[in-house]
């Protein structure tokens, strides 16, 4: 089962692999067919929070810390606090929601050693949109 896990995660990675790389072809095919490039729109600010989790789940066994966060979110050129992710991690870590070895976190989902953990609903649409960020 853990290897059909890790399969999926390495399957996932190489999916948002191939997205950007993409993107960088159209955009790039845009400009050699002579487009202007769209003027920059200001953009909501990200929820540091969904964002974590589509990013722990995204890594799935191999987990992450703030470090790997922030680096993973700066790919998809968007700016995350590495202190802001830090203490999210670390409060995720206290409600249960993230388990945490000494090195990097991961959903409860991904860890082998948490029983019945299929059965538990994602966290990812258990918690409430935060407010007023914009």
């Amino acid at each position: 089962m853990k290897s059909v896990q890790a399969y999926l995660d390495d399957l996932k990675k190489q999916r948002d692999n191939l997205d950007q790389q993409i993107r960088g072809v159209e955009d790039s095919l845009r400009l050699f067919q002579g487009e202007q490039p769209k003027a920059a729109v200001r953009t909501r600010r990200p929820n540091v929070k969904e964002h974590v989790f589509r990013l722990l789940d995204r890594v799935g066994t191999d987990g992450l810390n703030a470090a790997i966060a922030v680096a993973m979110a700066e790919k998809e050129n968007v700016a995350l606090d590495r202190g802001t992710v830090s203490s999210l991690l670390s409060r995720l870590k206290n409600e249960g929601a993230v388990a945490y070895d000494g090195a990097v976190y991961r959903l409860v989902k991904f860890c082998a050693d948490t029983p019945a953990v299929a059965s538990q609903p994602s966290p990812i649409v258990n918690f409430p949109a935060s407010k007023g960020v914009g």
